[in-house]
């Protein structure tokens, strides 16, 4: 008797595996029919999401700023496409914006690609330039869109290589490399950093205990 009941158990397992992969191809098409449709309203939105992430950066940044009147310190510089301001992603000259100090600067637009015969697929992507003369580093960033289970998923890359790095850390990375023309805020890993930093605020706390 427990033996049939066994051979049962694995006979519906088998029937749940079969929906499941069934359930899974469905979804999955689903998904590719209506990806252009999706990303075509998503990634504009997600684009203003980011750039005002970065509006906000690059505000406290300058705010944050204590000017010395005999050494003035640059600010960061910021600068909008009409189309940014209005909210329009498709008329006019696109989406734009561009931040810039001293040696750093970065571009961040919407781009639409054309495909044959379906909707064109919006994506983000940013130019940035840092250094300059024979020090002057160019790096290309992208941010793609895909539907998976009916979500949306980004993938964020750096001159072609997948970055596993949160979005919503973007816009200060972006902002770091350009008032400091480092570009390796844009896939540096902190985790270090912060082990660094809190190894020598244990390091001091124990000196001053110990003096």
């Amino acid at each position: 008797m427990e033996e049939s009941l066994r051979t049962r158990a694995r006979l519906l397992d088998m029937a749940r595996l079969d929906s499941d992969n069934a359930a899974r191809l469905a979804q999955s098409q689903l998904d590719f029919s209506r990806r252009g449709e999706i990303l075509f309203k998503a990634v504009p939105e997600k684009y203003l999401e980011i750039v005002g992430s970065l509006r906000a950066a690059v505000r406290s940044y300058n705010d944050a700023l204590r000017q010395v009147p005999e050494n003035p310190i640059p600010y960061c510089q910021w600068y909008e496409s009409p189309n940014v301001t209005l909210r329009e992603p498709v008329a006019g000259d696109g989406m734009r914006i561009r931040l810039s100090r001293i040696t750093g600067q970065f571009e961040l637009v919407l781009r639409f690609v054309n495909r044959n015969k379906k909707p064109d697929v919006p994506i983000i992507e940013g130019y940035g330039e840092f250094g300059k003369d024979l020090n002057k580093r160019r790096v290309l960033l992208r941010i793609e869109g895909w539907v998976e289970h009916g979500e949306i998923r980004y993938w964020y890359n750096l001159d072609f290589k997948r970055q596993h790095i949160p979005l919503h850390e973007v816009p200060d990375r972006i902002v770091m490399a350009v008032v400091s023309s480092d570009y390796s805020h844009l896939s540096r890993d902190y985790t270090d950093d912060d082990e660094s930093q809190l190894t020598g605020v244990s390091s001091h706390s124990d000196a001053g205990r110990k003096s």
